[in-house]
C-alpha cells in the first residue's frame, strides 16, 4: 500500500488515510483481494507481463481514473440509476426511488450527488452502487460512484443473461439522420447514426475479443486484440477524462418520445 509522506506504519500511512477518509484496514483488505486475483488469472493462463500498462504508474491520473470508471460500471451494472434536472433523489431501472448512504463520500454536502441535480437540460445523470437497502421511506444506495460518461454503459454493459439493446431510427421529425440506442429500457440515447454505428460496432468487436481471450489467454498479445483494446482504451479515457475535467458526470438522452421517464430523458447526444 502506497501512501504519502514519510514514516511507517503508525505515522505517514495513517495521516494520509485520515486525510483521504479511507481505512488503512480496508486498503489492505483490497491489496489482498488484488493479489488473490492476479494469482488466480495466472494459474489459468494469464501471464503478469500480458496484462497491459494498466498498473503502471506512470499512467496520469485522469488515464487511470478512466479505466478504472470504466471497470466499475462494467462490474456493477445493473445496479445502475439515473436522475435528471432538479432531482434530490435517483431512479433504478425498476423505477424504485432510491438516495445515497449517508454515510458516503458521494452525499457530502458540496459533492455534485450530495446536492439537487444541476445538469443542463435534456441531461441525464447516472450513478453506480454496489447494493441496495431497503429503509423506511426510500432505498438506499450503498458503495456508490458517480459515473462520469456514458460511454463505458453502451460499450461494457449488457451483455448478461436477459439483457436487450436496440438501435433504431428516431422517430421525430427532422431527425432522419439520428439513431437512438436503448439498453434495457433504461438507458436509452440518441446520436448521430454514424457515431452510434461505429460504437456498436466497437462494442461488438470488443464482445468477441473478450471471448476470445478467456478461451486462449495466450490471445491477448494478438494485433487483432491489441489494436481493438487500444482503441476503446483511448474512446475511454478520452470520454471520460473530459467529462471529468468538466466536472459533469451525464449523458444526453431521447427527448421522450414515447414518454420513456427511466434515465433517458432529454435531447439528443
Amino acid at each position: 500500500m502506497k501512501g504519502g509522506g514519510g514514516g511507517g506504519v503508525g505515522g505517514g500511512v495513517n495521516g494520509w488515510c485520515r486525510e483521504n477518509f479511507l481505512s488503512q484496514g480496508t486498503l489492505r483488505m483490497v491489496g489482498e483481494i488484488r493479489r488473490n486475483i492476479d494469482r488466480e488469472l495466472c494459474q489459468i493462463g494469464f501471464e503478469r507481463e500480458n496484462f497491459g500498462n494498466i498498473n503502471n504508474n506512470n499512467n496520469n491520473e485522469i488515464e487511470m481514473e478512466s479505466l478504472v470508471q470504466a471497470a466499475t460500471v462494467a462490474g456493477c451494472y445493473p445496479n445502475l440509476a439515473s436522475r435528471t434536472r432538479g432531482d434530490n433523489n435517483f431512479s433504478t431501472a425498476q423505477n424504485r426511488k432510491c438516495k445515497l448512504h449517508i454515510s458516503s463520500l458521494n452525499a457530502l454536502r458540496g459533492m455534485p450527488l450530495g446536492k439537487k441535480c444541476d445538469v443542463g437540460k435534456g441531461e441525464v445523470e447516472f450513478v453506480t452502487y454496489l447494493e441496495m437497502v431497503k429503509g423506511k421511506d426510500i432505498f438506499t444506495m450503498q458503495g456508490s460512484s458517480r459515473v462520469h460518461s456514458v460511454l463505458p454503459i453502451l460499450l461494457f454493459c449488457g451483455f448478461h443473461d436477459g439483457a436487450a439493446l436496440t438501435v433504431r431510427q428516431s422517430s421525430v421529425e427532422g431527425e432522419e439522420g439520428l439513431s437512438v440506442v436503448n439498453l434495457d429500457d433504461f438507458v436509452v440515447f440518441k446520436g448521430e447514426k454514424e457515431a452510434v454505428a461505429g460504437i456498436m460496432i466497437l462494442r461488438n468487436r470488443l464482445r468477441k475479443v473478450f471471448d476470445k481471450v478467456v478461451n486462449n489467454p495466450k490471445a491477448v498479445n494478438e494485433g487483432g486484440v491489441v489494436g481493438v483494446v487500444n482503441v476503446v482504451k483511448s474512446l475511454v479515457v478520452i470520454s471520460v477524462g473530459e467529462r471529468r475535467g468538466g466536472g459533469r458526470g451525464v449523458g444526453r438522452g431521447v427527448g421522450h418520445e414515447h414518454g420513456h421517464g427511466h434515465g433517458g430523458s432529454g435531447k439528443r447526444g
